[in-house]
């Protein structure tokens, strides 16, 4: 397994032979499991990322789950939601599995990050609950999975 620092070094060197031309909300579940709230919601989530090349194209899914439990942890609510990101390879040949991997988990991650907080706020919001503010920086590897 690739160190951080290493990981970082990679995703930016891929950084500046890609740009972003799609990102769009795939799927959106989010689900009111308790309407009694007692007291503070604390939350708790993971985020799965799928990455795979087309002929010239990187295309990344980021999907987020978070859950949401009460002080007595008891569920209070659940948002699922998956977004789709699309970068342009700008040069002649494919990224390596290593180049794709660390570029999804670092700089794709940093991308969608900020869309997924508003929604989470948003959604939460909405719901009548106190709003979820998810922290500034996405989540640390020990919560991103890949598909085996």
């Amino acid at each position: 397994m690739m160190e951080e620092n290493s990981k970082r070094l990679l995703s930016d060197a891929v950084s500046e032979v890609t740009s972003l031309i799609d990102l769009r909300l795939r799927s959106l579940d989010s689900q009111l499991v308790s309407p009694a709230n007692r007291g503070t919601l604390t939350p708790g989530f993971s985020v799965h990322i799928e990455a795979a090349q087309l002929p010239g194209f990187a295309v990344c899914d980021y999907t987020y789950s978070l859950d949401g439990k009460d002080d007595r942890e008891e569920p209070v609510v659940a948002i699922r939601s998956t977004f789709n990101l699309v970068f342009k390879i700008e040069r002649d040949h494919p990224l390596s599995a290593d180049e794709l991997d660390s570029f999804s988990e670092v700089a794709g991650l940093e991308i969608v990050h900020p869309y997924v907080r508003e929604l989470v706020h948003n959604m939460t919001g909405r719901m009548g609950l106190p709003p979820f503010v998810l922290e500034v920086r996405p989540p640390s590897n020990s919560s991103v999975t890949r598909p085996q």
